[in-house]
């Protein structure tokens, strides 16, 4: 298959060096240090390479030397001033009968949680984005079995990092998100204790038809190298309509 799925977005190119910044300020005085020459140059030497001597020398500096976290304590006091009040989330009281806000991540994350965390990281970067999706099950599964399996929509959130490549068009004479292609590191354990992780690209797409489309490209590796292959592609449906929308929210908003 193309590795087209990879290309970055020129926007995410000019600003994924900041982003890494940002994250390193925001990690403190260990991210820093552990840049070495990315934020604390060393001298220039007579020779092109650092001898015994002078590495020293450069060690014991950066030991010395301290990292005085302003950002992160900025970051923080923004973040507690905007959630000094609790959000106010207007949702169809169904939503709030049947536990969908307590748990609205599938990872346990009430909906105050969960929006609290994704203001937090993107007063970071500046940049996220929020995807809404359903577990993938039987279209024919009933509505009381669903609701017994705790089978909901979700929220997802990616962070700058992730949103590698986006489009809009305009389509009927309005500017719709056409493309969106998420980079994700999967679970690929070869048993109960390793963490090995793999690659892989979700991609969410409007084809010919302005059908929301729903596709999983996995990085498969080979005696050749590493090929990418389409694992899953879908229509997604609602009450067995298609969606005409990538029900993607980019931040801010």
């Amino acid at each position: 298959m193309s590795d087209g799925v990879k290309t970055r977005h020129p926007e995410y190119q000019a600003r994924s060096e900041q982003w890494a910044i940002m994250r390193d300020v925001i990690e403190g005085e260990d991210a820093i240090k552990k840049g070495e020459d990315k934020y604390l140059p060393r001298q220039l030497s007579a020779n092109s390479k650092f001898d015994m001597y002078e590495e020293m020398q450069y060690q014991s500096f950066m030991k010395r030397t301290h990292f005085a976290d302003y950002t992160a304590q900025i970051a923080d006091c923004l973040h507690g001033m905007i959630e000094n009040l609790p959000a106010n989330i207007d949702v169809p009281k169904e939503l709030k009968t049947k536990g969908i806000l307590k748990n609205i991540d599938y990872q346990g994350n009430s909906a105050d949680q969960f929006f609290s965390d994704v203001l937090r990281d993107v007063l970071i970067t500046g940049f996220g984005g929020i995807l809404v999706d359903a577990p993938d099950v039987n279209p024919n599964i009933s509505v009381g079995l669903a609701e017994k399996l705790n089978i909901h929509p979700y929220f997802a959130y990616y962070k700058a990092e992730s949103i590698i490549n986006w489009k809009y068009k305009y389509v009927g004479g309005v500017k719709k998100l056409v493309l969106v292609v998420l980079e994700e590191n999967v679970e690929d354990a070869e048993d109960e204790f390793s963490h090995k992780t793999s690659k892989q690209y979700r991609v969410l797409k409007l084809n010919d038809e302005n059908q929301y489309v729903h596709e999983i490209h996995k990085v498969v590796k080979t005696d050749e190298g590493e090929n990418i292959e389409i694992l899953n592609s879908r229509p997604v449906t609602v009450q067995n309509k298609t969606l005409d929308y990538i029900p993607f929210i980019m931040l801010p908003f």
